[in-house]
């Protein structure tokens, strides 16, 4: 498969010209409505590969799709069809924006900026590049199921030594082995990886990726700063969303394990994992760290997530790609079937969806021993870049916030106390001390959960910052990530660099393209975000700058979790040099990228034991982020377009009305994703395209006494059936009280049926022991209690 236009010397003056009409024909249709003309040397510089980066086409894609979505009326970018249907001319009705992106885009990148100018790229070149990236879709809708599967990634193979590997075969990446090119030019972590059985791919070439004949790789000019686990690796932003979705969502159901039959549909199968799990234990394990100030390393296999991975670990991975659908489940598949010990609850779905959101609570949850009063974890949707941040710390400190977790995987990232205007504030990222082999084991357990987790179509309320996603899908990682979870180190870094190139070029500055230092038509390098930098600086002062800086500067890094690590032998006693700045600035990027190697290896090696590998080389690290903790903003209307009411109600109703004005008006995107937690138990919405399993029913309250007095009624949910009971407030005022006190103080399930007394013998012992915390005895009873047996 080659994209390009390709064509015979010309005969006559009528053949010697081609016809755009990808961009100006319905598809469906088949005809065109006057197509543009471009002669042969015209159209072949318009879709000059080396013209056009990356991001460019990503923007394109991005543009086409937002089109086609405001075009069909619809909210779901993903609406089929739409996006063949967009013309040249809503293409030109609102170009200057799209060209200002582009063209900002092309200044940025010092290889691009000096062929398309300060202008950017015209009308005609925009409309013969979409024209190409339609033309490639096209094509793509037809062959993508063969290009994804591992049927057509075999078949290549140089040899026949494709027996070794399986479907879900993943890649042994070795991360710790980052290679660096110490120059100016090229500031990027290159990622270099093993193969057990060398699948090098299809001999697949696109126009934008150019072709070295003496390279028997599929292109040339792809090294290994990706991880390549794909033949559409390289061009998966260049995708239309709506093919990706569609066969990301086929191959994760032809490559379920089907279980087992049985007599009755209402039997469960019996390959199906019955888990059983305690929440109360997990509960009191932290209560013991809070009063008797226990590790929560002492107290790891008590939580929920250890108690899940204890349950599992019997179970293949086979086993763990189940995806069934009981009869009661309302649409609800599932991986297995979940018993809270203890507690009146019946798992129709909501159990299930529940005990994936506690668990992404408990991995991210302080450390109950850290202080006297701990420190919440900020909700996600209090952390986005629109959003105004919640001060921490403040004059008497930073004691607000966590410097760990409770369990001993996730670490709150330097970011947490990042001043200005940060885009991702409050992440975890892995903890780099944690390497022993439980660990090990626990943060490949983590990847499985997460690829369960996808299987079952639930999202995660999992803040990770975007390199690590960026290392799962395989992508890139430059010197710009290390503002994902240490901000400070990235300024380090970045004005360390500039500082160098500005004493070190002189007046010519010299070009610097690594996202952040950029040289423009005048010579002249300009710092990313320094409003101090100006042309014109005192050379003399910026020295002076820079001897301070490296007078205190060794060959060391701090890793996130506090750890000095050296980056050469006896790196700590020796000083950094100038004429060796940016051999340091590459070992230490090198550092603070590759911290958590181990255990991202392990969660990727989890994850592709779930979710086929070739799944991955179809989404960017954003579309992966996005199915997997789903969108960060909640609409409303759609919500609203995926609701039913009872019988005796209409959506026209008062009650109702103020129900919706409430949500979409009164509520913030935290309130929103509790009251989804409240009746779905998951925090939010299936992604955009993704298909509701099911609809929101608003039923009418039940009882007597509630439709009589329905101001001295709480709402009541049903997780398992995604449906409420609403009773008829009198007022939008009553109704946001009415809801807000419900969806954060009634979370818990326990009213499918009473439990017996055996079941719930033992619990009143954390209250005694928080009576008698300090005593011998009651260490005693806690350790004996919390017996790891």
């Amino acid at each position: 498969l080659r994209c390009t236009y390709d064509a015979e010397p010309a005969q006559t003056s009528e053949e010697s010209s081609v016809s755009v009409v990808a961009m100006l024909t319905d598809r469906d249709a088949g005809a065109s409505t006057g197509a543009l003309q471009f002669d042969i040397a015209t159209i072949a510089d318009l879709v000059d590969p080396t013209k056009w980066s990356d991001d460019m086409d990503h923007l394109l894609i991005s543009y086409l799709m937002t089109l086609a979505e405001s075009g069909s009326g619809k909210r779901s970018a993903a609406s089929s069809g739409t996006v063949w249907k967009v013309t040249a001319e809503q293409v030109c009705d609102n170009f200057r924006p799209l060209q200002q992106q582009l063209t900002r885009l092309a200044m940025d990148n010092h290889s691009l900026s000096h062929k398309w100018g300060i202008s950017g790229p015209k009308r005609k070149a925009v409309l013969a590049r979409l024209g190409l990236l339609r033309m490639f879709n096209q094509l793509l809708e037809m062959y993508l199921p063969f290009l994804i599967s591992d049927s057509a990634n075999c078949s290549f193979l140089p040899d026949s030594k494709a027996a070794d590997a399986d479907d879900f075969m993943p890649l042994q990446v070795s991360l710790p082995s980052v290679k660096h090119t110490a120059t100016a030019q090229d500031a990027v972590v290159q990622h270099s990886f093993v193969r057990r059985s060398v699948i090098t791919g299809p001999v697949i070439s696109f126009t934008w990726d150019p072709i070295d004949s003496s390279s028997s790789r599929p292109s040339a000019n792809y090294n290994s700063q990706e991880l390549y686990i794909g033949p559409l690796h390289a061009v998966r932003r260049r995708v239309f969303q709506h093919l990706k979705l569609a066969h990301f969502l086929e191959m994760l159901r032809t490559s379920a394990t089907r279980p087992a039959k049985t007599e009755d549909d209402y039997d469960y199968p019996d390959d199906l994992a019955h888990v059983k799990v305690n929440r109360i234990k997990a509960f009191r394990a932290r209560e013991a760290a809070e009063l008797l100030h226990i590790p929560g390393e002492d107290l790891l296999l008590q939580s929920m997530f250890c108690q899940l991975w204890r349950e599992l670990r019997e179970f293949s991975s086979d086993k763990l790609r189940i995806s069934y659908t009981h009869p009661m489940d309302d649409g609800q598949s599932r991986t297995f079937k979940v018993k809270f010990d203890g507690e009146g609850v019946d798992d129709y779905g909501g159990p299930y969806r529940e005990i994936f959101q506690q668990v992404c609570e408990e991995l991210q949850i302080s450390d109950p021993g850290e202080s006297a009063n701990g420190s919440k974890r900020p909700s996600s949707w209090e952390a986005q870049p629109d959003r105004q941040q919640p001060q921490v710390g403040g004059e008497n400190g930073n004691s607000s916030v966590p410097t760990r977790c409770f369990l001993p995987l996730l670490l709150p990232t330097a970011n947490w106390t990042a001043s200005g205007d940060c885009k991702e504030r409050y992440k975890y990222t892995f903890h780099p001390a944690s390497t022993s082999p439980l660990h090990m084991e626990l943060f490949r357990f983590m990847g499985q959960f997460v690829g369960i987790a996808v299987r079952s179509r639930i999202t995660l309320d999992l803040s990770l910052p975007s390199f690590l996603w960026k290392c799962v899908a395989g992508e890139r990682l430059t010197e710009a990530d290390l503002s994902s979870f240490d901000e400070a180190a990235f300024q380090f870094v970045s004005r360390l660099r500039f500082l160098h190139f500005q004493v070190g070029a002189g007046a010519d500055g010299g070009n610097v393209d690594n996202g952040n230092i950029s040289s423009g038509g005048s010579g002249h390098v300009h710092f990313a975000g320094d409003d101090d930098a100006q042309e014109g600086n005192n050379k003399q002062l910026l020295q002076e700058e820079l001897d301070e800086l490296l007078g205190d500067l060794t060959w060391t890094a701090k890793r996130s979790d506090g750890q000095i690590v050296e980056l050469i032998e006896n790196g700590s006693k020796l000083p950094v040099q100038r004429a060796d700045l940016l051999q340091y600035l590459s070992l230490y990027t090198h550092c603070r990228l590759t911290e958590s190697s181990a255990a991202v290896e392990m969660f990727r090696c989890g994850l592709t034991s779930i979710v086929p590998e070739c799944c991955l080389s179809l989404l960017s690290w954003q579309e992966l982020q996005d199915f997997v903790c789903g969108q960060r903003v909640i609409d409303v209307q759609r919500l609203r377009e995926n609701t039913e009411y009872d019988d005796d109600l209409s959506a026209e109703d008062e009650h109702i009305q103020f129900f919706w004005q409430v949500l979409a008006e009164d509520f913030s995107e935290a309130e929103k994703s509790a009251f989804l937690r409240f009746v779905w138990a998951r925090p939010t919405l299936p992604p955009v395209g993704v298909e509701f399993s099911q609809k929101l029913r608003v039923l009418s309250a039940v009882g007597d006494d509630a439709t009589l007095k329905p101001d001295q009624y709480l709402p009541k949910a049903h997780t398992c059936f995604f449906s409420i009971n609403l009773p008829k407030y009198s007022s939008r005022q009553l109704m946001a009280e009415k809801l807000r006190y419900a969806i954060f103080n009634c979370t818990e399930m326990d009213a499918d049926f009473r439990t017996t007394e055996a079941e719930v013998a033992g619990w009143g012992g954390a209250a005694g022991a928080a009576g008698g915390a300090g005593s011998l005895a009651a260490q005693a009873d806690w350790q004996a209690d919390l017996d790891l047996n």
